[in-house]
């Protein structure tokens, strides 16, 4: 009984091992990761996540703050187009463009709109 538990864990273990190294094989190529705007876009918005939104956080009409959609922006559709769509939202986070935002799209948990970067393929 003990060896199949320990026949199972170690089975396990290898697997979750396999897992991990298949997720660093199969990740972004090694040029898009070690792109030098990626790191600096990346740092910059590290670091209004973890100073300024905190303040600003409270306010968001959207679902996913605007900080946290530009990096869903950035990682799913690149630089430059991550970039437009976060222009673009942020200039609709405000409380004058609350009136064009659609009824069906507002969560009544969060009580914010939902606006994802999956939508804008």
């Amino acid at each position: 009984m003990v060896s199949a538990q320990l026949n199972a864990e170690l089975y396990n273990s290898q697997n979750v091992y396999s897992r991990r190294r298949e997720f660093y094989l199969q990740g972004e190529p090694l040029k898009k990761k070690l792109n030098p705007l990626n790191w600096v876009f990346g740092s910059l918005l590290f670091a209004y996540q973890s100073g300024l939104s905190i303040q600003f956080s409270a306010d968001c009409l959207y679902s996913p703050s605007c900080s946290n959609f530009c990096k869903d922006c950035l990682k799913e559709h690149g630089l430059v187009k991550g970039l437009l769509l976060t222009s673009d939202r942020l200039s609709r986070c405000n409380r004058i463009a609350q009136s064009d935002l659609h009824p069906l799209k507002f969560d009544e948990n969060k009580k914010r709109f939902v606006d994802t970067a999956e939508e804008y393929k």
